[in-house]
């Protein structure tokens, strides 16, 4: 597997960035970061201007208001900063362990406010370029925009 092309923006923002494997084996499914509580996997596919995300894991107890997509939005800057405006997230929607939220709602929450398309059953892709914050999504939606 090649080496990351995002790790050294990502370093350069303060993450810490280790290899993500397969249920701790030797098998590389790409790299990883932690934060806000979440630890967030991915792996370029450059071929398919994509990157994967192959997990999203809440390490910590929930506590407070932290943002649960800072960890989505980081990874969006660094591909969009690094590969380009014309990539893509792509990966499979489910939720947390522990979470109120059902999987249904949050794939309406993907389609709806964030514009990204399903592919197939629960598998969605959104350009690097349309992701935004959580508060400018919030003043969209406020604004009858989203």
């Amino acid at each position: 597997m090649m080496a990351d092309p995002l790790i050294p923006w990502l370093t350069e923002h303060g993450l810490v960035c280790h290899p993500h494997t397969l249920s701790g084996t030797p098998i590389s499914l790409g790299s990883a970061f932690q934060l806000a509580g979440l630890k967030l996997a991915w792996r370029v596919e450059i071929e398919q201007r994509r990157v994967w995300i192959v997990l999203i894991q809440r390490v910590e107890q929930r506590r407070g208001l932290k943002n649960p997509f800072a960890a989505l939005y980081m990874l969006a800057n660094a591909a969009r900063a690094v590969l380009g405006p014309d990539y893509y997230l792509y990966g499979n929607v489910d939720v947390l362990a522990g979470s109120s939220l059902s999987t249904q709602r949050l794939a309406h929450f993907y389609r709806r406010w964030t514009g990204a398309k399903e592919l197939s059953t629960g598998w969605f892709s959104l350009k690097v370029s349309q992701v935004i914050t959580l508060s400018n999504m919030k003043k969209r939606q406020n604004n009858g925009f989203a």
